[in-house]
């Protein structure tokens, strides 16, 4: 977990002090989408969420930094 959190900070200060669906990936890392998973709702809700981020992603991208990186966690997440 510490690791995690080293890795966010030093991306939050490489990308002009963004990050993207920091909330979602510590839901990721807590396993917390098996819970998520029992309410069809939470999960649609968090579905959109994601989708809103990569639209973002896809305007934003000349602009940000990592684009790849970015692009590859928001598509694990969507899956999850």
């Amino acid at each position: 977990m510490e690791k995690f959190v080293v890795k966010k900070t030093e991306r939050f200060f490489a990308q002009k002090k963004m990050l993207v669906l920091p909330a979602v990936e510590l839901l990721y890392v807590w396993n917390l989408f098996k819970i998520l998973g029992k309410k069809r709702e939470l999960i649609q809700n968090m579905y959109k969420i994601i989708e809103k981020a990569l639209a973002k992603l896809d305007t934003h991208k000349s602009k940000m930094l990592h684009i790849h990186f970015l692009f590859c966690n928001i598509r694990t997440l969507e899956c999850s």
